[in-house]
């Protein structure tokens, strides 16, 4: 293991620092406070801890058809009703939901802070949108609200 770790360059002190980074970049304060928004399936909440922990990365992968965007969309109906001001953004790149879609699952697709995207959408084009977003927050003074984000790909 030494020899490997030797030949990609990796050393004990790059493997420390990089944990003391992580370990400082976790205890930044002025966070917003963690909560968990229900999946809207009581059995997935009970496997996944509860619900969706806000400030975190989920990535839910499946078969087609199998229900991945109507979580997505009950994701974000709980999320509004426990975060009214909040602002979301999905990225529906296979272009499956339909607004009366996102409407029968009680998404507020006519909410000025809700972004839907119906087409097919790069990456590097989704952080430029949550660049943006940061910008307009940050120039209303609305860091502190939340935001949902979800690529439905």
């Amino acid at each position: 293991m030494a020899k490997r770790r030797a030949e990609n360059g990796n050393s004990d002190s790059e493997s420390q620092m990089f944990r003391q980074m992580m370990q400082d970049t976790s205890s930044i304060s002025g966070l917003p406070t963690q909560v968990k928004i229900s999946t809207g399936n009581t059995l997935l909440d009970k496997i996944v801890g509860g619900g969706t922990l806000t400030g975190t990365y989920n990535l839910y992968t499946g078969p087609s058809h199998c229900g991945k965007s109507t979580l997505v969309g009950n994701i974000f109906s709980n999320f509004y009703k426990n975060f009214s001001d909040g602002y979301g953004i999905y990225a529906d790149c296979e272009q499956t939901t339909s607004a009366e879609r996102m409407a029968s699952l009680h998404i507020p697709i006519r909410n000025e802070r809700f972004f839907h995207f119906h087409y097919s959408i790069s990456l590097e084009k989704i952080f430029e949108l949550v660049e943006n977003l940061v910008k307009v927050k940050e120039q209303f003074g609305t860091q502190e609200k939340p935001t949902l984000i979800a690529v439905d790909s």
